[in-house]
């Protein structure tokens, strides 16, 4: 066996660096994770309540009463309003959605205690924040990986490493 070649077989020891990259790698998945939640986070409440108003806007969109109603008026008597068919959600949803409104709107007033909800503002700045300190791990990762291979230790990269910085040139990590 060749034992002239010590990258074939080397210690846990010679790897000063592999513990470090460990953390770093550890908390670039917390800091991914906690990215995620913030993603998730639901809106301010009165952008929900929005939304459920346009949602109910639309439920009944269509259908106006002012039209049918005028089918009463006709000579004959026989053209009245159709309901049934097409009509009939929209002509259901004109006078039931306030109803559907009132309920979603307390489940919703409900859901939001005590979370106020983040705005855009709010997530792109904090989303920004975690992406800058992922960056940074990043930048901290790949240098402590180089340094190992300048050693002739090979660490895999994550599948997830910025191509950015594990492509960049050595003199970027220079410092």
């Amino acid at each position: 066996m060749n034992t002239t070649n010590k990258n074939l077989f080397p210690s846990v020891a010679s790897y000063p660096t592999l513990d470090e990259i460990e953390k770093i790698r550890a908390s670039i998945d917390d800091l991914a994770a906690k990215r995620s939640e913030i993603e998730m986070l639901p809106p301010p409440k009165n952008v929900a309540l929005e939304r459920l108003d346009n949602w109910i806007d639309g439920l009944s969109l269509g259908y106006q009463v002012e039209d049918a109603a005028r089918k009463f008026l006709a000579p004959t008597g026989r053209d009245i309003p159709n309901i049934v068919g097409s009509d009939c959600g929209r002509f259901l949803m004109r006078f039931v959605a306030p109803v559907i409104r009132e309920e979603y709107a307390a489940e919703i007033e409900r859901l939001y205690q005590n979370k106020p909800g983040f705005t855009e503002q709010e997530r792109a700045k904090a989303i920004a924040g975690i992406d800058d300190e992922i960056f940074d791990l990043e930048l901290a990762e790949e240098r402590l990986v180089r340094l190992c291979e300048e050693r002739g230790h090979y660490i895999a990269r994550r599948p997830t490493a910025n191509p950015m910085i594990v492509l960049a040139a050595d003199e970027e990590f220079s410092s």
